[in-house]
């Protein structure tokens, strides 16, 4: 094959330049929808469809550094469990277990598991958009 591949480690050249292609045509994107068409009535349904993003964009900073810490939060913090002998599992790991994996599609629990942390963030910042609570710098 010539070129680079892309199924390589993360960071290589090719993964780079793939990424930041993939970011500039949905930057492009967004500025097309939101700034070029915004005022068009006929955009109006896609501008409500993307209203979850816009939200994000918000207050992406909050997002951000929140999911971070939750994240940190999940897996530091430790519960025993009676059905492991007294063992004890991290709160992300139990939280997992017990909501989200399904022996028969792992793939799918996992998948779950992401969408319902992205859907807590979200919550969280609708909250902070109606009380108009911006973090910027």
């Amino acid at each position: 094959m010539i070129g680079v591949p892309l199924n390589k480690e993360l960071w290589t050249s090719s993964y780079v330049l793939f990424a930041a292609g993939c970011a500039m045509v949905g930057l492009g994107t967004c500025i097309l929808v939101w700034d070029v068409w915004g005022s068009r009535a006929s955009c109006r349904p896609l501008q409500t469809l993307l209203h979850p993003a816009e939200t994000m964009g918000r207050n992406a900073m909050v997002a951000f550094v929140g999911s971070g810490l939750a994240a940190r939060a999940l897996a530091a913090i430790r519960i025993a469990t009676p059905e492991h002998d007294g063992q004890t599992m991290t709160l992300r790991r139990w939280i997992y277990e017990r909501v989200f994996n399904r022996p028969e599609h792992p793939e799918l629990g996992s998948l779950l598991y992401a969408l319902a942390f992205l859907g807590v963030w979200w919550g969280v910042l609708v909250v902070m958009e109606r009380k108009q609570w911006y973090w910027k710098l």
